[in-house]
Order: structure tokens, then C-alpha cells, then sequence
């Protein structure tokens, strides 16, 4: 090659890097955009409370706090997420707009990684394309993953920082496996994956599926894997420290769900509903892809889980004839194929199989398997505009493509602000997915602004929902107490400790409020000598 045509090839390979970094500038300020409203909310009443508002253990990045957030087995096992809640902590505090802040910029971080993820995969499955095409496929691709509504959840509640933290470290996981195979530093780009693989985990264990979803990518769309190719080690072997990574991140999983009793055993959930909560995730998941609307923080499953039967069996019946769909075109269109397979294994961690929790679905489960289905969207572009020759037809194209990221980033937008505040919560939350949390949580903050009637109606709703919802029922107690009806309290108490036998502020309930009865006129004397001591500043 002469020295201008060097010339020449680094100043186009040049330009190309530098296209691609201004449309990775706006993806993300678009993303910035479409959560706006989340940089203005606050804590609310669904786990924040628990993570933040009463827990001290987290705030700084001293040696007391650093041994709390590599040991603490809160549900979850997240040290690296604990760590940059620490650092929130240092810089702001206890002001949550510094919390949301950070939790856009991981995400609008995430959707830059992904246009980069999005360009070498399309580019390996479509093969030589118009650079222009490649990008806008890519970037079609990214905006629908990082402005769906359905991404809401994971980026304006703070207690989600685990999804979008460990989505940048998996897909700058993937990235830089991809890397690796075009690279003559091999070596060094395989081993940062690795390392990038272990930040993940210990961010969120729903990277787990990683190894996986290497080797997915190895049979399509770069070929290393397939008819004639299944039994190359190197390309197995290369996977062992994945898997050995994500087997110790599932047992910490497991471990960190006992922990706080939520994982059901075989007699709770058997095998059975295992399998049809996991077809009824799939289809939800496609289906709000799709039609994402009615949105919210929980999906409780119902107090009377045979309610669930037909719905299972039928979307049993659709995810079974999807899968045959999926194997009949999977030499005419390998990549929809690819696709859907990705979109299983992405969601295998949260689709019941492994039950925990009272949700039976989740919007933020589908923070990994959302980019799948938008790669395919991102795919259907880049064949469009690779293939016309009609510039009509490309200009619609791209115009549709914008309709789509427009209205989906507007009705993110809206769905932003609905994580406001507590009561914005759960009053949407009410209206479009009653439960028995949502109810309950609703007539807490009802009862905090003295509406206690209104309040009780709440907590009624929550047990006729759930009549073993020992949460409701104390918190009924607390609103009956409220109004010195102290003899109705008790009994609610009591039916909380019936519901959950080692719920220990309804035992402390029940005792204040037996002492009140006992001795009414002695018990105010002691709430006044105590308000009394506070004001003086002696209270211990």
C-alpha cells in the first residue's frame, strides 16, 4: 500500500470512528431526555425505604462499610452495586437527585455500549453493508433498547441501580469478546471481558447467562459453532472462566434468597407452575414489548394461584407453537431464530423456574432481553436500507423507525414520572395493576397524612386481595390505633402475627397497644415525659 493510500484508509477509518461517536453523543442525550422526569423524583415506599431511608450501613466507603457491603446477603448479593451507593452517599448524601442521576448516566452509558454491540453483531450477520446503513440499523437497535417504557423501572427507582450498572459491565462484556476474535490482541480482549464478566456478577447475578449468550453468538451470526464446527474446544474451553464465574455468582444468588426466605420450594410452587410461569413470562414479555402500556411495579400473583391455570395452559400453547415457528425458519431467517433463543436464555434467571418474590412478572427482568428484540428491529432496518435502491423508500423507512423511537421514548417519558413519589406510585399502580402491596402501601401514606379512613378502606382492599398479608394487616392496626380504636387494632395485629409468626413490629404493636388498653391514662403520661426528655435533648 503506498503512503496515500495509507493516508487515505486512516483518514476514512478516522471519520468512521468519529460518525460513530456523535451519534453515540445523541443516543445517549436522547436517553437523558426520555428520563427526564426521573432526575426530579425522590425515595419512594417500595424497597428505597428498606435500602436507603433506615439503612445506615451503606453510607460511606469506610472499613465498617466496605466488610457490610461484600458480606450482606440482602436478597441479593450486588457488592460492586453497594459500593456506588456508598459513593452517592459520599457525594450527596441523602438528596436522591444525585441517586437518579447516576442511574440515567449508567443507562444512557448502557445505550452507547449497545450501538457499538448493535453494529458488530449486525455487521457480522448482514456481512459487507453501506456504512451508513450499518450505523443507522445500529442505532435503531439502541434507542428502542434504552428508551422502552418497559427500561422505566430499572432506571428511575434507585433500588434498581443493580440492573443498569451490571447491564453496562455485560454488554461492555460482550463487546469486548467480540473484540477479541477481530483483534490481534486477542489475548488481552478475552481476559478484560472476563474481568468485565466479574463486575457484572458482582453487580447483579442476572449476568449468569453470559456464557450462554457467547455461545449463541458463536453458532450466529459468527459462525465459530454450527454443522460440521459443534466439537471445537477452543471455542468451549474459552468459555470455562464465564461459566465458573457465573456458577459462583448463581449459589451467592441462591444463597442471598434464602436469606431473606423469598425462594419457594417444590411444596409452595411445584413443577408444574414452574413450567407455566415460565411460558406466561415469555409471553408477557413479547407482548409489552410490543404494547407497552399499563405498566407498573408489581404484578402480584394471585392470592388463589389456580386463577392462573388457564392463562398458563395458554400461553403454554403459544410459546410452544412460537418455538416450532422458530425452528421451521431457522435456515430461511437463522437470525430471528438466534434471536428468539437469546430472548429465553436472557430471561431463564427470572421466569419462575427459580421462583421468589410475590410478582409473578416484572418489567425490569427485561433490561438484558430487551436489546435482542431491538437488535432485530435494528436488523429489519439495515436490510431495508441496504437493499432498495429507492431513496423514497429509505427516507420512509428511517421515518418510521423515528415514529417508533419518538413514541416509545415519549410514553417513557410519561412512564418516568410516575416513579415521582410514593403516592404517585401507588396510585398508578392501583389503577393498573391492583394488588394487595399496592393497596397497602397506598393506605400507609394515607394514613401519614391523617386520611385514616380512606386509609382502612385501603388496607380492607389489601386482605380481601391477599388475606394472608400479614404487611396490611399491621399497618391497619397501626391506623385503627391511630383513632384509638385500640381494641380492633389487636385483633389486626394478631392476624399479622398469625400470617407471619416472626414479624417483629407486630408483636411490638400488639404489646404497645395492650399496654395502652390496660392502662390508658398511664401510657399518655409516659408518651408526654418521654416527648419531654426529647425536647430537652436527654431521651437514650
Amino acid at each position: 500500500m503506498t503512503s496515500t493510500a495509507r493516508r487515505d484508509a486512516g483518514s476514512l477509518e478516522s471519520h468512521d470512528r468519529l460518525a460513530d461517536w456523535l451519534i453515540a453523543v445523541v443516543i445517549a442525550q436522547l436517553v437523558v431526555v426520555a428520563f427526564s422526569p426521573a432526575l426530579w423524583a425522590g425515595f419512594v415506599l417500595w424497597d428505597d425505604d428498606a435500602y436507603f431511608l433506615h439503612n445506615p450501613y451503606y453510607r460511606g466507603l469506610g472499613p465498617a462499610q466496605l466488610r457490610w457491603m461484600f458480606t450482606v446477603m440482602s436478597g441479593h448479593y450486588m457488592p460492586l452495586t453497594w459500593l456506588t451507593h456508598g459513593l452517592d452517599y459520599v457525594l450527596w448524601g441523602m438528596r436522591p437527585a444525585g441517586y437518579h442521576a447516576v442511574n440515567v448516566g449508567l443507562h444512557a452509558l448502557a445505550a452507547v455500549i449497545a450501538y457499538f454491540v448493535a453494529r458488530r453483531v449486525l455487521a457480522a450477520a448482514v456481512g459487507p453493508v453501506q456504512a451508513g446503513a450499518l450505523r443507522a440499523g445500529a442505532a435503531v437497535a439502541a434507542l428502542i433498547f434504552a428508551v422502552h417504557p418497559l427500561r422505566v423501572e430499572s432506571v428511575a427507582w434507585i433500588t434498581e441501580r443493580r440492573d443498569v450498572l451490571c447491564g453496562v459491565f455485560f454488554l461492555l462484556a460482550v463487546l469486548c469478546y467480540l473484540r477479541a476474535l477481530d483483534s490481534g490482541a486477542r489475548r488481552r480482549w478475552y481476559w478484560l471481558a472476563v474481568a468485565l464478566a466479574a463486575l457484572a456478577l458482582a453487580s447483579k447475578a442476572m449476568a449468569v447467562t453470559l456464557p450462554a449468550v457467547l455461545l449463541l453468538l458463536d453458532v450466529y451470526p459468527l459462525g465459530r459453532l454450527g454443522p460440521g464446527r459443534w466439537l471445537r474446544r477452543d471455542v468451549w474451553l474459552e468459555k470455562l472462566p464465564f461459566a465458573l464465574l457465573s456458577a459462583a455468582a448463581a449459589i451467592l444468588a441462591i444463597v442471598a434468597q434464602r436469606s431473606v426466605g423469598t425462594l419457594s420450594d417444590l411444596r409452595d410452587v411445584g413443577i408444574a407452575e414452574r413450567l407455566g410461569l415460565a411460558a406466561y413470562g415469555l409471553v408477557f414479555y413479547v407482548w409489552k414489548t410490543l404494547v407497552p402500556t399499563g405498566l407498573a411495579p408489581l404484578y402480584e400473583t394471585p392470592y388463589d394461584g389456580a386463577t392462573l391455570t388457564p392463562w398458563f395452559a395458554a400461553s403454554a400453547v403459544i410459546v410452544a407453537a412460537g418455538a416450532v415457528a422458530l425452528v421451521r425458519v431457522r435456515r430461511r431467517w437463522p437470525g430471528v431464530t438466534a434471536a428468539g433463543a437469546a430472548f429465553v436464555v436472557l430471561l431463564l434467571p427470572v421466569l419462575g423456574l427459580l421462583h421468589f418474590g410475590l410478582h409473578i412478572v416484572a418489567d425490569r427482568n427485561t433490561y438484558f432481553a430487551g436489546l435482542v428484540l431491538a437488535l432485530l428491529a435494528g436488523a429489519a432496518v439495515l436490510r431495508v436500507l441496504h437493499g432498495v435502491q429507492s431513496p423514497m423508500a429509505a427516507r420512509a423507512t428511517g421515518a418510521a423507525a423515528l415514529v417508533v423511537i419518538v413514541l416509545l421514548g415519549v410514553l417513557t417519558w410519561r412512564q418516568s414520572g410516575v416513579w415521582r413519589d410514593s403516592r404517585t406510585l401507588w396510585t398508578h399502580a392501583v389503577a393498573v395493576s391492583p394488588s394487595s402491596v399496592a393497596h397497602a402501601k397506598l393506605g400507609v401514606l394515607l394514613d401519614a397524612e391523617g386520611r385514616t379512613e380512606e386509609a382502612i378502606g385501603h388496607f380492607r382492599e389489601a386482605v380481601r386481595l391477599r388475606p394472608d398479608s400479614a404487611y396490611a394487616e399491621n399497618n391497619w392496626g397501626i391506623a385503627l390505633g391511630n383513632v384509638w380504636r385500640f381494641d380492633e387494632a389487636v385483633a389486626h395485629f394478631e392476624a399479622a402475627i398469625r400470617a407471619e409468626p416472626t414479624y417483629a413490629e407486630a408483636h411490638r404493636n400488639l404489646q404497645l397497644t395492650r399496654e395502652r388498653l390496660a392502662n390508658p391514662l398511664g401510657y399518655l403520661a409516659a408518651q408526654r415525659a418521654r416527648r419531654e426528655r426529647l425536647t430537652r435533648g436527654i431521651a437514650r
